[in-house]
């Protein structure tokens, strides 16, 4: 946290580095929404900076050039103890390793990895390669660090960069954005960071020693069959203003205006265009450009969501929606930042609101980042914890009807499976796995820091754990068991590819891929209550007895892997 106020002015250089590059991506993205709401913070920041003295943090990106060329140009020390690198994510060749040792040869250099977590290349294990491993948390470690260790000085880099070609060695043309902040530390600051006490680091001198992922490093969506034009679109009273970019040889010709429940109105493209007296009341909207390239071919631009003038005015809840909408893996996201905020009844109003209609159709846009989303398990605060257990009990309540409303929704389509409908009961169905994922992350989080617990918080982490499972084998249920309504749906997807004779077989389980990632990814999803509340039980004691406390019941037939085998095979056969 970095405090700017008329008397705490050391950061002040670092918050003008801050506006200068959000000014920056800002300009380019053209929006003219956020403009506006660049400006008001802008002029917030600006009438508090009264010094133009350097900060002893500065910000560092890859708009203009890669990060480590910014660092390793005018790095401040010539040759540093030694270096130690923390990164969930590796590129084959350890290219950023290359150019350290290439700037600092005589400086040992360290790499931390999760065993079992990280994609860390065993292949480049050598003798003079120094890496260790996290032992002791299946808590995914999502931390980014590069610690140069200069003996009385120590200098931080820490940010969204992975220890990847991409991230630090490209700009972000070439990849995805990436920001941090580098500058000196204390040492002890920076140890702690790397070093964490509550994990065990082991020295890794030989492949066999190191478990690794085949998770690849998450990249910036890009369609290679829609044009980039549409910027925004923005509701004023009966008409929408559609904000564009550059987008090459495509050329407008038509405004497709939608709902996620099948609602559409086509017309002429123009900047401004009027409403449709069917859609005004309609939300949310969405909208999208049909033309042509010059050699005639049909295009279709990017699709934005209608920004109502009612989000101005702090709809939070819309903001929320419209970014589920665009990827219903934002709705961890969005779960993770309400529960940062500390406030209760903004998440029990979200639970109580949040919903997936039964005729609402998603593309299934979340298989690249909803695992790692999922599991990343790092809800650090949160709601702030209280002698009672009035405060849990309401907000599980609010995740547990949320779940109850969704399961019920998939009862519908289970009583009268359609294939047609397939888009939406994966919806509802993908939503429900991540809310059981987050829940899960979200209880155990509340202990993390936790050694022994009395029975009150005990009897807490139960009923969690009793409603998640509760929730997890009901699904099961209704989905895998003997002709229920995954065999029901792949019998009319086979009859209807026998009389289309077309030699495609589509399946339910090539749908539930596409959203959810393949067969591992169901298995994470579907024993990540169960792995995280063992965990938890691991760790502490009762206070009083300072033993054990009861374990969970684990006869539940889908969470022991042996059973699982079922949906491995369904998989594998695909």
């Amino acid at each position: 946290m970095f405090e700017l106020s008329k008397e705490k002015q050391q950061y002040a250089g670092l918050f003008q580095e801050v506006l200068a590059f959000l000014f920056r991506i800002v300009t380019e993205d053209g929006s003219s929404k956020l403009l506006e709401q660049f400006k008001t913070i802008e002029q917030l920041c600006m009438r508090l900076i009264h010094t133009q003295a350097a900060s002893p943090l500065r910000l560092v990106h890859n708009v203009d050039r890669p990060i480590l060329d910014t660092l390793l140009d005018d790095f401040p020390v010539d040759n540093p103890r030694k270096i130690e690198i923390v990164s969930p994510f590796y590129d084959n060749r350890l290219t950023p390793l290359a150019r350290l040792q290439e700037r600092f040869p005589m400086t040992p250099v360290h790499i931390y990895v999760q065993q079992g977590k990280s994609n860390f290349p065993t292949a480049l294990l050598n003798d003079k390669l120094i890496v260790w491993r996290y032992d002791g948390s299946d808590r995914y470690l999502h931390g980014k660090a590069i610690h140069f260790d200069c003996g009385t000085t120590s200098y931080l880099l820490t940010g969204s960069a992975n220890f990847t070609a991409p991230a630090l060695c490209r700009t972000a043309q070439a990849g995805n954005y990436e920001v941090g902040l580098f500058g000196e530390v204390e040492g002890k600051v920076a140890r702690a960071l790397v070093r964490p006490d509550e994990l065990t680091v082991t020295r890794v001198r030989s492949a066999d020693q190191l478990v690794v992922s085949k998770r690849e490093e998450p990249k910036r969506a890009e369609s290679a069959w829609r044009v980039e034009y549409l910027v925004e679109a923005v509701r004023e009273k009966k008409h929408l203003r559609l904000m564009t970019r550059d987008g090459g040889d495509f050329r407008p010709k038509l405004v497709r205006i939608s709902t996620p429940h099948g609602l559409s109105d086509e017309q002429p493209y123009a900047a401004t265009v009027p409403m449709p007296p069917s859609l005004r009341k309609q939300h949310p909207l969405s909208v999208e450009l049909i033309g042509h390239n010059q050699q005639g071919e049909q295009r279709v631009s990017n699709v934005v969501w209608v920004v109502d003038l009612v989000e101005a005015r702090g709809d939070k809840m819309r903001q929320r929606e419209r970014r589920i909408f665009s990827d219903p893996a934002e709705l961890y996201e969005v779960l993770r930042e309400i529960v940062e905020t500390g406030d209760e009844q903004e998440l029990l109003l979200f639970l109580k609101r949040f919903d997936i209609p039964l005729d609402m159709l998603f593309a299934a846009r979340a298989r690249q980042l909803s695992m790692e989303r999922a599991t990343m398990g790092n809800v650090m605060g949160g709601i702030s914890k209280h002698a009672g257990s009035e405060a849990y009990d309401n907000a599980l309540a609010g995740f547990d009807d949320c779940l109850y409303r969704l399961y019920r929704k998939l009862e519908k389509h289970a009583a009268a499976p359609n294939a047609d409908h397939l888009n939406n009961f994966l919806t509802i169905y993908y939503s429900m796995l991540t809310l059981l994922s987050f829940v899960s992350d979200w209880a155990a989080s509340r202990f993390e820091n936790e050694r022994t617990i009395s029975g009150q918080q005990w009897l807490f982490i139960r009923n969690c754990y009793d409603r998640l499972i509760g929730h997890d084998h009901k699904s099961w249920q209704l989905i895998w068991q003997s002709v229920g309504y995954r065999d029901q749906i792949n019998a009319q997807l086979a009859e209807r590819a026998a009389n289309e004779d077309d030699g495609q077989l589509d399946s339910y389980e090539s749908q539930l891929q596409a959203w959810v990632g393949g067969a591992e990814s169901v298995q994470a999803f579907l024993l990540r209550p169960i792995n995280v509340f063992q965990q938890l039980h691991e760790q502490v004691v009762m206070q009083k007895s300072r033993k054990k406390p009861k374990i969970f019941p684990t006869n539940h037939f889908n969470l022991h892997e042996e059973r699982l085998e079922k949906i491995l095979v369904d998989f594998a056969v695909q």
